[in-house]
C-alpha cells in the first residue's frame, strides 16, 4: 500500500507495521555494504587466528544489521487522522488536515511524522518517534563494530 512516497506493509488499523521509504534502494545498498564489510572483517580475524575476537565481532555485526533493519523497516510514526480534542494542533497544507503539534511534514516522504527528527537517506526514510530509539541503537552498534574491528585487525 502506497502511503505518501512510502510503501506500507502489514496494515493494522490503518497503520503500517513495516514501511519502506522513498529511498529504499539505498537501504538495500547500504545493508549489503555493511554485510560485506562485516564478512570481510570476520574473514580477516579467522585468518589471524583471533577466534575470541571473531566471536565478539560476529555478535557486534549481527547487532548492527538487526538494528539497521529495525530502523529501516519500522513505521517512523506516520501521523493518523485521529487527534484528541485537548491537544495543540496545527494545519498541514501539504496533507490538508490538522496534525498534532509535535508532528512535522517530510517533503521527501510526503507524510506527516510524529516527533519528526530528520529524513535519513541511508535508512531510506524518516526518523521519528517510533524508530528513534532503534536509530540510536544502530548508530551505537555501528560505531562499536567499526572501532572494535579496526583496533582488533590493526593490532
Amino acid at each position: 500500500m502506497k502511503i505518501g512516497n512510502c510503501f506500507g506493509y502489514l496494515i493494522c488499523d490503518g497503520i503500517p507495521t513495516f514501511t519502506l521509504g522513498p529511498h529504499y534502494q539505498l537501504f538495500f545498498v547500504t545493508f549489503t555494504a555493511f554485510t560485506l564489510f562485516g564478512l570481510w572483517a570476520l574473514y580477516v580475524l579467522i585468518c589471524l587466528e583471533k577466534y575470541l575476537y571473531f566471536t565478539f565481532s560476529l555478535i557486534a555485526l549481527l547487532a548492527q544489521l538487526t538494528n539497521y533493519a529495525c530502523v529501516a523497516l519500522r513505521d517512523p510514526g506516520i501521523a493518523s487522522n485521529l487527534i484528541e480534542s485537548d491537544q495543540r494542533t496545527w494545519f498541514c497544507k501539504q496533507c490538508n488536515r490538522r496534525q498534532e503539534f509535535t508532528t512535522r511534514h517530510c517533503k521527501e516522504c510526503d507524510l506527516c511524522i510524529k516527533k519528526f527528527d530528520h529524513h535519513c537517506p541511508w535508512v531510506g526514510k524518516c526518523i521519528g518517534g517510533n524508530n528513534l530509539q532503534e536509530f540510536y541503537s544502530f548508530i551505537y552498534s555501528t560505531a562499536l563494530f567499526m572501532i572494535y574491528n579496526i583496533i582488533t585487525i590493526t593490532s
